[in-house]
């Protein structure tokens, strides 16, 4: 019994070390969690929680943002920054295709493929009504030319509603890039329209999508 003492002790200093190591260096996480004390309510959508103050900032910019565009909760946004789902929660919106479309991450070919199959599966009268989020310089973003499978044109089909400076965890979250809320300028009926007609074009033999060009 006495054999297995020094090895009790070590597999509970070892625990209390990776413990350790989680509080202080929390993934995905701008500092210790010790310094997570900016207090922000989500309501029903996640209640009060205690964030880093770069995040508690980050949070009010994008309510502030939602707020003086006139964004209803429960409206559906692409977001298209490849790296956000957060962001769309925070705003009470609704995350359409899957709740992450995941970006271009490094070792993850395919994720514009996966996105345009995810968009292609989703209802025209839904992807008519969706605004974007989106980050023009971000390293995980995907390429504009994505909306084509539902017929928008990015630069054409939507107008910037408003901008907030989203944090970069490549930078360890030390800089940040810009993204942008963009609202639909066309009728529903008419986004649906040519939603329906890009939908059949994509079906037809032989037919290419140049939204998967950029991997």
């Amino acid at each position: 019994m006495a054999l297995l003492l020094p090895f009790a002790f070590g597999a509970q200093f070892i625990t209390a070390g990776q413990i350790l190591f989680g509080v202080e260096k929390p993934y995905y996480q701008p500092g210790p969690l010790r310094k997570a004390d900016y207090l922000v309510d989500l309501g029903d959508r996640g209640g009060a929680l205690r964030v880093a103050p770069s995040t508690g900032v980050f949070i009010e910019a994008v309510r502030k943002t939602v707020d003086q565009a006139g964004f209803q909760a429960g409206t559906p946004v692409i977001d298209l920054t490849g790296r956000s789902p957060g962001t769309l929660h925070v705003m009470g919106a609704s995350s359409t295709g899957q709740p992450w479309l995941i970006g271009n991450f490094p070792g993850m070919p395919g994720s514009n493929r996966v996105a345009t199959q995810v968009l292609r599966g989703v209802a025209c009268p839904e992807l008519a009504r969706a605004w974007l989020l989106i980050e023009p310089e971000g390293p995980f973003r995907f390429p504009a030319t994505i909306t084509s499978v539902f017929g928008a044109d990015q630069s054409r089909d939507f107008s910037i509603a408003g901008s907030f400076s989203s944090p970069d965890p490549l930078s360890n979250f030390t800089e940040a890039r810009t993204q942008y809320l963009m609202r639909p300028t066309r009728s529903v009926e008419e986004a649906s329209q040519a939603c329906t007609e890009a939908k059949a074009a994509l079906a037809q033999p032989g037919s290419s999508n140049k939204s998967e060009a950029r991997e």
